[in-house]
Formats: structure tokens, sequence, C-alpha cells
């Protein structure tokens, strides 16, 4: 969730999962006879579904956007004597997690989702829930440009332990490398598919592998300092500019997008081909379209 975004150093075990996930389907796609024609999960992972019909639709009038990116930072437990140490806290204002760095603290704010690392190696993991808790760590230094109303909310940021490495507990869909975008859900629509025209036919690395993209996203992530018409896409690691055409960290340089049809076959596609990874946790998952 942009929550509050920056650049970090990361990778986790959940983008681990979700490339092996990928990495295997992507495999898949290329044993096929060529004169096969692909199904349509196939074409979601390995990013060739076809462009989207022409819609007269409202809903899919085109529309500027601008975009950043976010991934997910592994950090340690702070010193037990640094006095500038912060835990994370729930919404009952509890402590959840070992006490961690001011820096550290902020990187999870600014990112909204962190993996703490255990002295044995093992990964607990967090998610940002809201910014209605009691200040703590001031983390206006790492916030650059952004307003002073989401400097304060940083300070008071809450969180909740995540309990499946691919964070499909909670959500409909995992967060997907190069698929998924955090939104202001107040300009777009949590779980709605965007088409970039531009972004199609872009290339990108994912699991070690060159890829096309095919140019369609879909909202769902949102966050406090993701506002109006940017979009913040998750990527799988720590490329300094993924997609520079398109990540341009400015709202000075926009891009056209549309949202697709929901009832589109591209749409259908790539909603259920995401949902098959979280489906043996469906009992435990509340749908994220809302």
């Amino acid at each position: 969730m942009t929550r509050l975004r920056r650049s970090t150093r990361a990778g986790s075990l959940r983008t681990a999962m979700a490339l092996a996930v990928w990495a295997g389907m992507i495999v898949a796609s290329t044993e096929r006879p060529a004169d096969v024609e692909p199904p349509w999960d196939e074409r979601v992972s390995d990013f060739s579904l076809p462009k989207p019909e022409t819609s007269s639709s409202s809903d899919s009038r085109p529309f500027l956007v601008w975009s950043t990116h976010y991934f997910i930072p592994i950090v340690s437990a702070a010193d037990p004597d640094d006095p500038d140490s912060y835990a994370l806290l729930n919404t009952l204002g509890r402590e959840i997690s070992p006490r961690l760095k001011r820096e550290d603290w902020c990187d999870g704010v600014l990112q909204g989702s962190i993996h703490i690392r255990s002295p044995t190696g093992e990964l607990r993991s967090y998610a940002y829930v809201d910014s209605k808790g009691p200040d703590q760590a001031d983390c206006d230094r790492w916030l650059g440009r952004l307003s002073d109303n989401i400097k304060l909310a940083s300070r008071r940021a809450r969180f909740k332990p995540l309990a499946s490495p691919l964070d499909c507990g909670g959500r409909a869909r995992p967060l997907t490398p190069f698929r998924t975008i955090a939104v202001d859900p107040d300009f777009i629509r949590l779980g709605s598919v965007l088409y970039i025209s531009e972004l199609s036919g872009q290339r990108f690395r994912l699991n070690g592998r060159d890829m096309t993209h095919d140019g369609y996203l879909i909202a769902d992530d949102y966050g406090g300092a993701v506002e109006r018409n940017q979009i913040d896409l998750f990527t799988a690691g720590e490329e300094k500019s993924p997609l520079p055409d398109i990540v341009t960290n400015t709202p000075k340089m926009t891009v056209s997008a549309a949202i697709v049809p929901a009832d589109s076959a591209e749409a259908l596609a790539l909603k259920q081909a995401l949902s098959e990874q979280c489906r043996p946790q469906a009992d435990q998952s509340a749908p994220l379209d809302r």
C-alpha cells in the first residue's frame, strides 16, 4: 500500500513465494506447442493478454495517471538499548512486534508492509492498517514533499500481523509483481482492472526472465500517501527504475489509463488467475472488491 512510500532495499518471503508460483506458470507456458492457443491463466502469467476492445462506457473513458513503485523491506529488531526505537502497534494500541530502529519503523510505514527477521532467521510479516494510533516516530526526513497531513498521519500508523506469506488473509488476491497497484480508492475503485496502452510492450525482468508487459494492472492495494490519480506499482525487486517510461515518480509526467469493463474476458481472466493463488485460504479471506 504505498502508504507512505519510498524505495527500500528489499525482497521478501511473500515476494519469493509469489515469484515461485509465477515461475511455474511461466514455465508451463513455454512447454505448450506453438500452434495451441494458450489458456487465459497462462496469458495472465506471461503478460500476454490481448488488447481490450473499445468500449463506449463512461467508466472506460481514458484518464491520466502517474506512477511510483514499492516493495517490502526486511529488517531486524533494534538494539535493546536504542532509545530511538519503536514497536509496531495494533488497533488496540498494543505492541505486536520487536522494537525497530526509527528508520526501519518509518520504512514499514512508507511501504505499508514490513518483514522482521528474528535472530533465528524466521520472518514475521506485518501490514499497515490505518493512522489512528498515538504519535510515535517522526518520519518527516524520509517523506520529502508529501503533504503535512501525510507526515502527521505517518506518526500514528497501526499495523496487523500477516498469517500468510502471500498475504491472502483478508484479501481476495495476493500482491502480484508488476500487476498489483495501490490506488486512492476515492479516485479508482478497489478491484478495478486498468489498461495503460503506453505500458503495453514495455520490457521488464521478473524472476530472472525478460518479460514484455501487456498493459493490464489491477487495483488491489491502497494507502494514505497515494492520492488522486497516482498509482503505486508493486514490483518484485529493488530495481532503481523499473519501467522508467511509466514509473516516473512525478505527477508532472503522466500516461493515459482506462478502466477495463469488469465483465470483459481480460478482466475476468486476470482476477480469476490471481484469485486462484488464494483459493486454499478462501474460507478465511474476505473479498477485496468493495
